[in-house]
């Protein structure tokens, strides 16, 4: 005999399904094509109770990038751990892929934060704001962890760059302005080395920083 809910399990129930319909009809149709009659209906609700959970469309979607960031940063950043530092190329890729390989499979949440992150005017501008300074907090965190505090003094200026550069790759390949998904992660790959080299320059001997660029460079002979 199934256990009937409570209340609040109901209620936590519902708004989990209006999330996790938000969530899918963004990655189908885009922002244009939400309404609140179509999110309740996915999710087995009326549409007049979509306003029990949520004042507007926008804090529906505020509540849907939520719960996307959290799966993507999860994921992305025990792939970040395993890489262990930049020790070697490879594990940087590897990590470098499944960001980008995560946050493709996210495609409507993407469109949302690169359109609407800068806009402070809004409660949604405000929460993407948010999620992205979270998200390179961590990643800040994570290079600390890595030991590379010491090389790269500021290591707020090497999350800005890392992050922009995994953004502008995944918006190139949803837009099919980078094509091969191979190519275009090498090519991030590649531009996150040269932002640690460049920044590690002031900060190594030589020797140290030839060491580095040799273990992640593609370097022809």
């Amino acid at each position: 005999m199934t256990k009937k809910l409570t209340r609040e399990e109901a209620r936590r129930r519902n708004h989990e399904r209006l999330v996790d319909a938000t969530i899918r009809l963004l990655n189908r149709v885009g922002v244009s094509g939400l309404t609140t009659g179509a999110i309740a209906n996915l999710a087995g609700l009326s549409q007049p109770a979509f306003y029990l959970y949520f004042k507007s469309i926008d804090e529906a979607l505020g509540a849907a990038a939520e719960k996307v960031s959290a799966h993507v940063r999860t994921v992305t950043r025990s792939a970040r751990l395993a890489a262990t530092g930049l020790r070697s190329r490879d594990p940087l890729r590897e990590s470098n892929m499944t960001a980008v390989k995560t946050w493709l499979e996210e495609p409507g949440l993407i469109t949302l934060f690169v359109r609407h992150r800068r806009d402070r005017s809004s409660r949604l501008g405000r929460k993407l704001s948010k999620l992205e300074t979270e998200m390179r907090d961590e990643l800040v965190a994570d290079l600390v962890a890595m030991g590379l505090a010491e090389t790269i003094p500021d290591l707020q200026l090497l999350a800005q760059l890392t992050t922009a550069s995994v953004l502008a790759t995944v918006e190139g390949l949803m837009d099919k302005r980078l094509t091969d998904l191979d190519a275009a992660v090498e090519g991030l790959t590649d531009a996150i080395i040269g932002a640690f080299l460049g920044l590690a320059a002031a900060h190594v001997t030589k020797d140290v920083w030839l060491q580095w660029a040799t273990r992640l460079l593609r370097l022809r002979d």
